[in-house]
C-alpha cells in the first residue's frame, strides 16, 4: 500500500503545483488564453492519481471484507468447539457465550483500525517526510556551528574569487561559473556586466552563501568564505535583486524589514530610506501610505515602485556589502539617475558591487568586470575598456546602443538575425479570414449566429494596479489596515479551449456547455444531508446506477448482521440439547450456514465499499474539475480577496477535495448500514422478544442527543481548526515564495515568530476542541456501555422467568449489540466527517461560483482587424479602489502597422492602459456629455462588444516579469495554444525562438527544446527567461505586439535582436503587425513611430522621439534628462 500512496501523492502534487501556478499568474494564464491547457494538465495528474487510489481501494475495500469474514468463521469454529466442550462437561454454556462477547469486542475493535489503515498510512508517510526534513536541518546546524564560526571584517578586507567553479546541483553537467578570478575591493563600487547567462547573478548567489562552489574558494582577506558564520554574512550583507519580492505586510514593515530590529524603526531612519529611493509621490499615492499593506509580492505597486521599496529596505539595512542586481532595470530614466546618484552617495567609501547592462550607470573610473560563459572575459576601468583591445568584448555585455553599434558593427548583429527572414517570409500570414479582408474592411461574425462554431466565451480579467491620490506627507507609523479589496467578482461563463480562429473553423470544434447546479452564494458549513445530495446530481447516468447498486449491496450487508444473529442463537441453543448427536447434527447446519453467510457477505462488502469508493473518487474528481473550470474563469480581481488566495485555492482543490472523499466511501457506508441494520434488527427484534426490544429503545434518545451534541461542537471547532490551518499554509506560502528573500534579509526568525503565533492559536483551538468533543464522545461511549450492561441483565432476568426462550433473547441480544457495535464505529467517524464536511462546502462553494454574465463573456462580435485602437476620454477607477482615479479622459489613437511608446514615470498608468486593451477589466461606460461614443475601441468596434478569447488570440503580451511553467521549453513557448493549432508546430516554434534571440541557447541544452525550465528543471537567467518569453509572443504571430520592459534585462546582443525582429515585423507589408512599447529605454523609443507621454492617467505629451527632444519644455525631455 505504502508504495502506491507514495506515487499517488506525489501525482497530486505535482497537480497542485500545476494550479498554484495558474493561481499565481493567473492574468499571464488569462491573456495566454491557457486556462484550457491548464486545466488540461492538472486533470490529467488527477486522473493518474484517481486510477492509483481505485488500487488503494481494492485493497482497502479487502481489508474490510476479510476481517468480518474471520470473525463470522472464527465465531462458528469458537461455537463448534464450544458446542464439544459443554457436551464433554469440561465448560459451560455461560463460559462460551462469555468468551462470545470478549471476541466481539476484539473483532470489532479491530475491524475499526482496519477502516483507518489507508489514513494511518498517509500519516506515516507524512511523518517520515516531515523527519527528513528535520534530521537534514539538524545534520546542517550541526555542520554549522562545527565550521562555520569566523567572522571576518568586510568593511576593510576584499572579496577574492580564486579558480571558482559551480554548477547548478538540477545540472551538475553544465556548470555555470568556470575557473573565475575576481577581486572585489573593500571599500570601492565594482560592476559586473556581461550577457544572460554569463553567470551574473550566480555570482551573487555564491556571495551569499546560498549555494557552495563545487570547486575553488572564495576569501575574505585570509578568511576562507565557507569558514564564516551564514546569518552574520547575511547580515552584513544586503542583495536587491533584479526582481525584487515584497510580502503581504504593509509598506513601513516591507522597508524596515531591513533593518536588525524592524520593530523599533524611528520616523527618521524610515524618512531617510525612503528619500533615498525616491519614494515620497508613490507613497502620497496609496490608499493608506505606508500603512497600505502591498499584497503577497508586492501586487498592489508597479514593477519600479517594487524595485524603489527593495532600494529603501537595503537603505534600511545599510549592510558593509551591498549587491544590487539589475537594481534600476524597471525604473523610468528620471527615477533611475535619482536613484543611482543616491545610492553612489550612500554608498560612498562602502564596498558595493552592482550587475547591470547599463553603461549610463558606469563611471569612467569605476572598475568593471566583463563575464562571459562563466569566466572573466574582460577587466579594467571603464574608460580604459571602450578604448583598448577590450572594447568589442565590453560592448556586447552592454546595452549602450551607441558604443555598441560602434564597437560591433551593424554587420555583427544583423548577420544573427538574418535567419528570421525565413519565419517572416513564410509564416503564415495573420489574416484571419482571407474573404473578408481583400476588401480591407473588418470582418466581424456573430457568436449567436446559426452555424457559428462558437458556443462559449471564456473571460480575462483585471491585473492589481496602484491607486493615485493625494495624501499628507510621510506619517509615523501606525497600526495595520488591510489592503482594499475589490467587491464580489463578476459572473462569467465556462472556460473554452483557447486556439486560433482558423484552427476553430478547420476543426469545426463545438464545445460542450458546463452544466450548472445553480450559483447560490454558500456562507456556513451545508447540513451534511445535503453535502451529500450533490452525489448523484453530478453523476452520470452510468454511476447512478452503480450508486444505487452499492447502496442494494449495504441494504444486504446490513441484513447480513441479523440473520448471523439469529443463526448464532440457534447454534448456541445446540448447548441446550441432551441428546449429543442431535445436538451435532444441529450445530453443523447452523455452523455450515453461518459459513455460507459470510462467504457470501464477503463479496457483497467488497463491492459495496468498492463501489462507494469509486462513486466518491468520481464524485470528487468532478467537483474538482468544475471548481477549477470556474475558478480559472474569475476575473483577477476576484483572486485579490483575502479568501481567494493561490494557496488557499490550491489547498481547497487538493486537500479538501481529497478529504471529502471520506464523506459517500466510508462514512456514507457507514450510514447505510446503521440505519438498515437497525431496522431489521428492531422489526426481527419485536417479533421475537419485544420487553427486550422496547428496553433497548429507551436508550436512543438518549444516545441520539448525545451524538448531536458532539456532532454540532466538532463542526464548529473543525471549522475554527479548518481555518487555522489555512492561515499557516499562507504563512508558509508567503516565506518560501522567495526564500532568497527571506534568507538574504534573515527574516526566518520573522516568520518563525510569525508562524509560531498562528501554531499557538491552532494548539489551542485543538485542546478545547479536544476538551469538549472528547468529553461528548466519551459521554455516548458511556451511554452505548451502559445500554449493553442494560441490556444484558434485563436478558438475564427474561431467561431465569422463560428459559424455553434463552434462544430468542440470545437472537435479540445479539442483534442489538451489533448494531450498538455499527453505532459506535458510526460515532467515530464523527470528527473526520465533520472536517471532511466543511472541506466539502468550501469546494461545493467553488463549483458554484457565478459565470456568465461578466464583461468578458458579454461580447459575441469576432473582430479580425483589431485595430486602429482608440481610447475616447476614457476615465477609470479599479473596482476595488473606487476612491481613487487612474485614467482621466484619457484619448489616444494608435494607428495599424505602427510602431508605440507609451512612457511614463512608475504608477502613471501605463500598465492599466494594458489591462484595459487586454480586457483584463471592464471598459467603463462613456463619461456624461460623451454621448454614445465608446470609450475603447478596436478596428472599430466597442471593446464591450468584442468575443475576449478572439481577441487575446490576436495579442502577444510579454510582461515585465518573465513567467515560465514547469514544463518543456516548447511547452512554455507554445502555452496556451491548440495542439492542432499550425503555430504549434516545431518549425514555427524555432523560428519564434530564433527571432527572440534564444534559439543558440536552446539548441546547446542537452535536451534541446524538450529540455524542463522552471520549478525542478534547469534554472534560467532573467535575460534568458525573458527571450523566452517573447518567443512565446512571436510563436503566435499576433496582429498586436505588446513589449512591457521587454529588453531592460537583456545584454546589448539580445536587445539589439529583439528590436531588429519588431522592425522586420512592421516592415512586412504581409503582417500588419501593430507594435504597443511600454518602455523606459531611449534606444526603444527611438525605434518608435509615435512616444505617448503618460502623467497622473492622461496623455501630457506625444509625437516623434526626436520631436518631443527637441521641446525645451518637455516632458519626454525632463524624464530623459537630456542636455541643451
Amino acid at each position: 500500500m505504502s508504495p502506491i500512496l507514495k506515487v499517488q501523492q506525489s501525482e497530486l502534487s505535482e497537480a497542485s503545483k500545476i494550479a498554484y501556478d495558474a493561481f499565481k499568474s493567473i492574468d499571464v494564464v488569462k491573456c495566454l488564453n491557457g486556462q484550457s491547457s491548464t486545466y488540461a494538465q492538472m486533470m490529467a495528474r488527477i486522473k493518474t492519481a484517481a486510477r492509483l487510489y481505485m488500487k488503494l481501494a481494492v485493497l482497502v475495500s479487502v481489508q474490510t471484507a476479510f476481517p468480518r469474514f474471520m470473525s463470522f468463521v472464527m465465531f462458528v469454529q469458537g461455537f463448534w468447539y464450544g458446542n464439544v466442550l459443554v457436551q464433554s462437561g469440561k465448560t459451560t454454556p455461560g463460559d462460551v457465550l462469555t468468551t462470545f462477547w470478549a471476541c466481539l469486542i476484539v473483532t470489532q475493535s479491530l475491524a475499526q483500525l482496519v477502516q483507518h489503515s489507508a489514513s494511518l498510512e498517509r500519516g506515516k508517510i507524512a511523518g517520515e517526510t516531515l523527519y527528513q526534513y528535520i534530521f537534514a536541518d539538524a545534520m546542517n546546524e550541526s555542520q554549522f556551528r562545527i565550521q562555520r564560526n569566523r567572522y571576518p571584517n568586510l568593511h576593510t578586507e576584499d572579496i577574492v574569487l580564486k579558480d571558482v567553479v559551480f554548477a547548478y546541483p538540477s545540472t551538475p553537467e553544465r556548470p555555470v561559473l568556470n575557473a573565475l578570478n575576481i577581486r572585489f575591493s573593500a571599500g570601492r563600487t565594482t560592476f559586473i556586466v556581461g550577457r544572460s547567462g554569463a553567470g551574473k547573478s550566480t555570482l551573487m548567489n555564491l556571495l551569499l552563501q546560498f549555494y557552495s562552489p563545487t570547486s575553488g574558494g572564495i576569501l575574505v582577506g585570509d578568511t576562507p568564505f565557507q569558514a564564516t558564520d551564514t546569518a552574520w554574512v547575511r547580515q552584513n550583507v544586503t542583495f536587491v535583486q533584479q526582481n525584487s519580492y515584497l510580502f503581504n505586510e504593509t509598506l513601513w514593515d516591507n522597508i524596515a524589514f531591513g533593518a536588525r530590529s524592524p520593530r523599533s524603526v524611528s520616523n527618521e531612519q524610515m524618512e531617510r530610506s525612503i528619500e533615498m529611493a525616491n519614494l515620497q509621490d508613490t507613497i502620497r499615492n496609496l490608499p493608506n501610505e505606508l500603512n497600505t499593506v502591498v499584497g503577497m509580492g508586492g501586487d498592489l505597486l508597479s514593477g519600479g515602485q517594487k524595485q524603489r521599496v527593495a532600494i529603501a529596505r537595503a537603505r534600511m539595512k545599510n549592510s558593509a556589502v551591498l549587491i544590487l542586481d539589475e537594481f534600476t532595470s524597471a525604473l523610468d530614466p528620471d527615477n533611475r539617475s535619482t536613484v543611482m546618484e543616491s545610492v553612489r552617495k550612500w554608498r560612498y567609501g562602502m564596498t558595493t558591487i552592482i550587475v547591470t547592462h547599463d553603461t549610463a550607470n558606469i563611471l569612467d573610473d569605476d572598475l568593471v568586470y566583463v563575464l562571459e560563459a562563466g569566466r572573466v572575459a574582460a577587466s579594467g576601468l571603464k574608460k580604459d575598456l571602450i578604448k583598448g583591445d577590450q572594447r568589442a568584448i565590453f560592448a556586447e555585455a552592454i546595452t549602450d546602443p551607441i558604443m555598441a553599434r560602434h564597437s560591433l558593427g551593424q554587420n555583427t548583429i544583423e548577420s544573427k538575425c538574418l535567419s528570421e527572414q525565413s519565419w517572416f517570409d513564410d509564416s503564415p500570414t495573420n489574416t484571419w479570414f482571407p474573404s473578408c479582408e481583400s476588401d480591407g474592411t473588418t470582418a466581424l461574425i456573430d457568436s449567436k449566429a446559426p452555424g457559428s462554431p462558437y458556443e462559449k466565451d471564456i473571460k480575462f480579467s483585471p491585473i492589481p494596479q496602484i491607486s493615485l491620490r493625494e495624501v499628507l506627507p510621510i506619517p509615523r507609523r501606525k497600526s495595520r489596515s488591510g489592503r482594499d479589496r475589490s467587491p464580489n467578482a463578476d459572473d462569467e461563463k465556462p472556460l473554452t479551449s483557447p486556439d486560433t480562429l482558423r484552427t476553430f473553423l478547420a476543426r469545426g470544434h463545438r464545445y460542450k456547455k458546463l452544466e450548472s447546479e445553480g450559483t447560490e452564494t454558500i456562507t456556513t458549513t451545508l447540513p451534511l444531508h445535503k453535502t451529500l445530495m450533490t452525489i448523484p446530481k453530478i453523476l452520470n447516468l452510468k454511476q447512478r446506477i452503480l450508486l444505487g447498486t452499492a447502496i442494494a449491496l449495504a441494504c444486504i450487508h446490513a441484513a447480513a448482521t441479523p440473520i448471523f444473529s439469529y443463526l448464532l442463537s440457534q447454534l448456541f441453543d445446540s448447548f441446550y440439547i441432551a441428546d449429543r448427536h442431535k445436538a451435532s447434527s444441529i450445530a453443523k447446519k447452523y455452523s455450515i450456514s453461518i459459513v455460507s453467510l459470510s462467504i457470501v457477505d464477503i463479496f457483497i462488502t467488497f463491492g459495496m465499499y468498492y463501489i462507494l469508493e469509486y462513486c466518491s473518487q468520481t464524485w470528487m474528481d468532478k467537483l474538482r474539475a468544475r471548481s477549477m473550470q470556474l475558478v480559472l474563469a474569475q476575473p483577477c480581481s476576484w483572486f485579490e480577496q483575502e479568501d481567494h488566495s493561490p494557496l488557499q485555492l490550491t489547498i481547497c482543490l487538493d486537500q479538501h477535495a481529497e478529504e471529502i472523499r471520506n464523506l459517500a466511501g466510508k462514512f456514507g457506508s457507514f450510514v447505510i448500514i446503521s440505519i438498515m441494520t437497525a431496522f431489521i434488527a428492531i422489526v426481527w427484534s419485536l417479533n421475537l422478544k419485544w420487553q427486550l426490544t422496547f428496553v433497548s429503545l429507551s436508550c436512543a434518545p438518549v444516545w441520539y442527543g448525545v451524538s448531536k451534541g458532539l456532532e454540532a461542537v466538532n463542526t464548529k471547532w473543525e471549522r475554527l481548526s479548518n481555518d487555522l490551518n489555512e492561515d499557516m499554509a499562507n504563512v508558509f506560502s508567503e516565506a518560501f515564495m522567495d526564500i532568497a528573500t527571506v534568507r538574504a534579509y534573515t527574516l526566518e526568525n520573522h516568520f518563525r515568530v510569525k508562524l509560531a503565533d498562528v501554531s499557538r492559536r491552532r494548539l489551542g483551538v485543538g485542546f478545547k476542541r479536544g476538551i469538549y468533543t472528547g468529553l461528548l464522545f466519551g459521554l455516548a461511549e458511556s451511554v452505548i456501555i451502559f445500554a449493553s450492561a442494560m441490556l444484558i441483565y434485563y436478558a438475564a432476568d427474561l431467561a431465569a422467568l422463560d428459559a424455553k426462550g434463552i434462544s430468542n433473547i440470545v437472537s435479540v441480544l445479539t442483534m442489538i449489540l451489533f448494531s450498538l457495535g455499527y453505532a459506535v464505529s458510526m460515532m467515530s467517524w464523527i470528527p473526520q466527517v465533520n472536517s471532511a464536511n466543511d472541506t466539502a462546502t468550501r469546494l461545493i462553494k467553488l463549483s458554484r461560483l457565478p459565470h456568465g454574465s461578466s464583461h468578458e463573456t458579454s461580447g459575441k462580435l469576432r473582430v479580425f482587424e483589431p485595430v486602429p485602437i482608440e481610447f475616447h476620454n476614457l476615465s477609470f477607477r479599479y473596482p476595488s479602489r473606487p476612491e481613487a482615479p487612474i485614467l482621466t479622459n484619457f484619448s489616444l489613437k494608435i494607428p495599424e502597422s505602427s510602431c508605440s511608446a507609451i512612457v511614463g514615470s512608475s504608477g502613471s498608468g501605463k500598465s492599466t492602459i494594458i489591462s484595459l486593451l487586454l480586457g483584463l477589466y471592464a471598459c467603463p461606460d462613456p463619461s456624461p456629455g460623451q454621448g454614445i461614443t465608446a470609450p475603447l475601441t478596436l478596428g472599430g468596434v466597442d471593446i464591450r462588444q468584442l468575443h475576449m478569447p478572439t481577441l487575446r488570440s490576436m495579442i502577444g503580451y510579454v510582461p515585465q516579469q518573465p513567467k515560465l511553467f514547469a514544463d518543456t521549453v516548447r511547452a512554455n513557448i507554445t502555452y496556451g495554444l491548440d495542439p492542432y493549432s499550425r503555430f504549434n508546430s516545431l518549425k514555427n516554434v524555432e523560428a519564434a525562438a530564433t527571432a527572440a534571440g534564444i534559439a543558440d541557447f536552446i539548441h546547446s541544452l542537452p535536451e534541446g527544446y524538450s529540455t524542463l525550465v522552471g520549478e525542478g528543471g534547469l534554472t534560467l537567467s532573467g535575460g534568458q527567461a525573458q527571450r523566452l518569453v517573447i518567443a512565446r509572443a512571436l510563436v503566435r504571430h499576433p496582429r498586436i505586439l505588446i513589449l512591457d520592459e521587454a529588453t531592460s534585462n537583456l545584454d546589448t546582443e539580445s536587445a539589439e535582436i529583439i528590436r531588429r525582429s519588431v522592425r522586420r515585423l512592421l516592415s512586412a507589408p504581409r503582417q500588419g503587425l501593430t507594435v504597443i512599447l511600454i518602455t523606459h529605454s531611449m534606444d526603444m523609443m527611438e525605434m518608435a513611430d509615435n512616444v505617448i507621454v503618460v502623467n497622473k492617467g492622461g496623455v501630457v505629451e506625444q509625437g516623434s522621439f526626436t520631436g518631443l527632444l527637441k521641446k525645451r519644455d518637455g516632458r519626454l525631455r525632463e524624464m530623459l534628462d537630456v542636455g541643451c
